[in-house]
């Protein structure tokens, strides 16, 4: 997990950075992910891990949503694979700030698969379609239940080479998310 602690300190300095640019439109969160690797990949388990986010409303009913998540797997041979991924979404909200807000969201990902005890390593970028809902527990809090699918062509990269779409994958990522979203 010595990603994700990078990853959470890169957000808490894009954090820091940000602070005088705070409108009231700005939000940050965090939280926990379920991973499924699919079709070329589908012998790899499911994997549990840790998602960060930030992004900014530039209306109340679309943002620009940032997402790093990371995950832990393991293949059929019991090697131990950390997997990584960066989203860069459009999200579409259907009402923000109280109650129940769906949205939608759409974006290029990138995807990085490393074996911890080998060399090699998978890595793509995709398209994601997701969506889900948030709960705004008050204008400034909420909970975000949301789902994302990535389409993804796999590089290998392998002892000094790379070998260039190796396969497809469909991953599909579950996530709860708790979002801090600053107002004024």
């Amino acid at each position: 997990m010595k990603i994700a602690s990078l990853g959470f300190m890169v957000m808490v300095v894009m954090f820091v950075c940000a602070a005088p640019a705070l409108a009231g439109q700005w939000y940050i969160g965090g939280g926990l992910n379920s991973v499924s690797l699919g079709e070329d990949l589908d012998d790899i388990d499911s994997g549990e891990g840790l998602t960060f986010n930030f992004g900014y409303y530039f209306q109340p009913s679309f943002a620009l949503d940032f997402v790093l998540g990371f995950s832990d797997h393991e293949d059929p041979f019991g090697d131990d694979i950390t997997y990584a991924r960066f989203d860069i979404g459009a999200e579409f909200a259907f009402g923000t700030g109280s109650g129940l807000a769906p949205y939608l969201v759409v974006g290029l990902g990138s995807h990085d698969m490393d074996y911890d005890d080998f060399s090699d390593s998978f890595t793509g970028t995709s398209l994601f379609l997701g969506g889900g809902f948030d709960y705004y527990i008050t204008p400034g809090h909420s909970v975000d239940f949301g789902l994302r699918v990535h389409a993804w062509e796999i590089d290998l990269e392998s002892g000094g080479f790379k070998f260039l779409n190796v396969g497809d994958a469909t991953t599909t990522v579950l996530s709860v998310m708790y979002n801090y979203h600053f107002i004024m």
